[in-house]
C-alpha cells in the first residue's frame, strides 16, 4: 500500500537542525568588521551574523535552498530579504565548524 504525501510527511523524523530565519533587512543592523580584511556583517538581536552570499529577487527559492544547506551543516542561518534580493547570513559562532558547500560559489 503507498501512502499519499502527506502521510509520508507526517512520518518523517523531525530535522536536527533548526531552518534559517527569514527577515526583512530593516530589521537588522549592518557593519564592518576586519577579520584578514574587512567583512560585511549584521546583528540581528543579540546575536552576530558573517555575509556568505546574496541572491536577486527572481531566485528566493535558490536562496532558501542554499540558507537550508548551510544549517544542514550545523550553522545558524539568517536570510534577510529587500527590495534588492535575498542575503544569506552566517552566525559567527558557528563560522569556524562549518565545512563548505561544494556546489555552490561562496561570496557572490
Amino acid at each position: 500500500m503507498q501512502l499519499d504525501s502527506d502521510q509520508r510527511l507526517a512520518n518523517q523524523e523531525p530535522a536536527d537542525h533548526p531552518l534559517p530565519l527569514v527577515i526583512d533587512q530593516n530589521l537588522v543592523h549592518l557593519f564592518t568588521y576586519w577579520n584578514e580584511n574587512t567583512q560585511q556583517g549584521m546583528r540581528y538581536g543579540k546575536e552576530l551574523y558573517a555575509f556568505q552570499q546574496s541572491f536577486p529577487l527572481n531566485q528566493r527559492l535558490q536562496a532558501y535552498v542554499t540558507g537550508c544547506e548551510y544549517a544542514e551543516q550545523g550553522s545558524k542561518v539568517c536570510i534577510t530579504v529587500s527590495k534588492q534580493g535575498y542575503t544569506i547570513w552566517l552566525n559567527l559562532r558557528s563560522l569556524n565548524s562549518l565545512p563548505t558547500i561544494p556546489s555552490q560559489t561562496l561570496k557572490n
